[in-house]
């Protein structure tokens, strides 16, 4: 003999849940992507990608370097990206992780305009390339300001 079961009429969507959704921040999403780009890049094909940036052809070891680099500019470009994106689907209560997140992207391209200007000092690169470097990561890094600044 069976056991009578225990039934409740408990409809599947009974309980309302509210969300506020924005949408994700335009800069960041911007700069998630010029990251994921540029890292992708160096990842694929990095002795290309030295070459459209007017440096000098690079050694299989170098290439191998460059690709351990695109790797991290990917990862920090993705993480900028699932922030954001879990910030406007409401995920992340507040817009401190996001604004974190930015800071070290602004980071991260400061050292590498300073890195650029410390190879023109040394002679390692010509003005021209340090620039093109250099203003690149500059870009990047006044493009995570704005973003900063609007979060």
């Amino acid at each position: 003999m069976s056991s009578p079961k225990s039934t409740t009429n408990t409809p599947l969507l009974s309980t309302t849940t509210t969300t506020t959704t924005t949408a994700p921040n335009t800069p960041a999403s911007l700069l998630a992507v010029a990251k994921m780009a540029f890292g992708l890049s160096c990842l694929l094909a990095p002795r290309l990608t030295s070459a459209l940036l007017l440096l000098d052809p690079i050694a299989p070891q170098a290439a191998l370097v460059t690709r351990l680099y695109g790797g991290a500019v990917v990862a920090l470009g993705s993480l900028l990206w699932l922030v954001n994106a879990a910030r406007a689907r409401g995920d992340v209560g507040d817009d401190r992780l996001l604004k974190h997140v930015v800071a070290v992207n602004i980071a991260a391209d400061a050292v590498d305009v300073a890195s650029c200007a410390v190879g023109w000092a040394g002679g390692a690169v010509t003005g021209v390339v340090a620039g093109v470097l250099g203003g690149g990561c500059a870009a990047l890094e006044v493009l995570g300001m704005v973003a900063y600044r609007s979060i």
